[in-house]
């Protein structure tokens, strides 16, 4: 039996699925479709930069080595992310951003809800229209597991990533952020 990641090896540039819209740019290493969502690791040369641009869907940015420097949304409400290994952002739909790769480049993994997988977790609470960055550990954690699951899987590894990518959308539904807020207010607002 062929091995889960030799599955899902598809040719850079390449969307086989018409239910996701073309996510990112970079050389697609690996890319996977599992359970309404793609996974794609990217990789992005040393002092890339893509402009000002937006996607159709909503997607997690998951730093695996390297860095960027992300800025998203209009000049109203402007913010910038410095994106190091293990930081997550995720992005919802048409979201307005630039990116910037430090001097190492990046490896990145995308992980992109189908429209219709989007809708159910709307359905079940999660927030789309925000864009967040936490400050947990636990997103990171959980992509972390994610990517060595897509890396290293076996025939149960779509189960086990469905379950890690639920568990990461529960948990970022959670840890909304103001950039601008200091730390502690939003951890005295949830002691309260």
């Amino acid at each position: 039996m062929r091995n889960f990641i030799e599955e899902a090896y598809v040719r850079p540039g390449v969307n086989e699925n018409a239910d996701f819209h073309e996510i990112t740019s970079g050389d697609q290493l690996i890319s996977a479709q599992v359970a309404g969502f793609q996974l794609i690791e990217t990789r992005h040369l040393p002092g890339a930069a893509l402009g000002r641009h937006a996607h159709a869907d909503a997607s997690v940015n998951f730093v695996i080595s390297g860095g960027l420097r992300e800025t998203v949304g209009n000049f109203a409400r402007r913010r910038e992310y410095m994106c190091g290994p293990g930081s997550v952002l995720y992005k919802p739909a048409a979201e307005y951003h630039s990116n910037s790769y430090g001097p190492k480049g990046a490896r990145c993994l995308i992980i992109q809800p189908s429209a219709a997988r989007l809708q159910s977790l709307t359905e079940g609470g999660f927030r789309v229209g925000e864009t967040v960055y936490p400050e947990d550990p636990r997103p990171a954690q959980l992509v972390g597991r994610i990517y060595a699951e897509l890396r290293n899987g076996d025939n149960v590894s779509s189960l086990a990533i469905e379950a890690d990518v639920l568990r990461l959308f529960s948990v970022l539904s959670g840890t909304t952020v103001n950039p601008k807020r200091p730390w502690w207010l939003s951890h005295a607002r949830d002691f309260l």
